[in-house]
């Protein structure tokens, strides 16, 4: 896989349309970039409201404004148009167990494709609509550590989930997610986190792709 500092998921780059890798991050200014191929950018609402640490992640705070947005809320990204197949990564660490949208396939709301976290204790899960029939899944509190999740439009056992790296949770599910593509948003209903990598496929990963993606994110 690359270096750090360059693209880290060249093994995997078929379907993915999305990825922050913190530590591309030049250290400066209130300008992100995607990874992918698509290379969107973002901005904080605040710049003020975050802190970039370690060369490798940023924290989030617990107020309004420590919200990160990609896309204008207005142009359409085809890339993030997928319903029925896709995959979430993240590496990352809580730092306190209140309700949370950590991240919505929106510019500016929530429920369209989420990943919430403290609306169960201690754990993460996504939401989608009104469909959230996902196992939480615990992830303590100062614990750094990575969770993945996988839905394809497969008949039965399509919707997995994995920590660190390894299966957890499959259920049978024939839910669709919400097309909208005009960007997406991390920190909705805010909580203090730090984030070091997150990806988005609109293809269901295979247990082999998370466990190498997990490796890759905790060796540099």
């Amino acid at each position: 896989m690359g270096a750090k500092g360059g693209n880290p998921v060249d093994d995997f780059i078929f379907g993915l349309d999305f990825g922050e890798d913190m530590g591309t991050y030049s250290g400066t200014g209130n300008t992100f970039y995607d990874v992918s191929q698509y290379q969107m950018s973002g901005s904080f609402v605040d710049a003020a409201e975050f802190t970039y640490s370690n060369n490798r992640y940023i924290e989030f705070n617990a107020v309004t404004d420590s919200r990160l947005r990609f896309g204008d809320g207005v142009t359409n990204n085809p890339q993030l148009s997928y319903q029925t197949d896709w995959s979430f990564f993240i590496y990352w660490e809580p730092q306190e167990d209140n309700g949370c949208y950590l991240f919505d396939k929106s510019y500016d709301n929530i429920d369209r494709n989420s990943l919430v976290y403290g609306y169960d204790s201690e754990a993460a899960r996504p939401w989608n609509g009104n469909y959230r029939n996902m196992t939480e899944q615990t992830q303590t509190v100062g614990t750094l550590g990575s969770l993945a999740f996988t839905k394809s439009s497969a008949a039965t056992n399509n919707y997995k989930a994995y920590v660190d790296g390894t299966n957890t949770t499959t259920v049978s599910s024939t839910f669709s997610v919400s097309a909208e593509s005009r960007g997406v948003n991390f920190n909705k209903q805010p909580i203090s986190w730090h984030l070091y990598n997150w990806y988005i496929y609109d293809r269901a990963l295979t247990a082999s792709e998370v466990s190498q993606i997990h490796n890759y994110v905790t060796s540099y």
